[in-house]
């Protein structure tokens, strides 16, 4: 997502491209991804997150 963002960002075409809606949801999905990945890092309890993610999922 932050090779993403920061695309577009660099980019003027490419950030024409973009309407503000999906620029805001890119952005928001950055933060959930930033959010689980620190999440995942955190032991003991990261496999119990992934495990519950999955039966939600379902």
């Amino acid at each position: 997502m932050d090779e993403i963002i920061g695309f577009i960002e660099k980019d003027q075409s490419a950030k024409e491209l973009i309407s503000t809606g999906v620029a805001s949801n890119l952005n928001q999905l950055s933060v959930v991804a930033i959010c689980l990945r620190q999440l995942c890092s955190f032991q003991p309890w990261a496999p119990m997150i992934e495990y519950r993610m999955k039966l939600r999922q379902k």
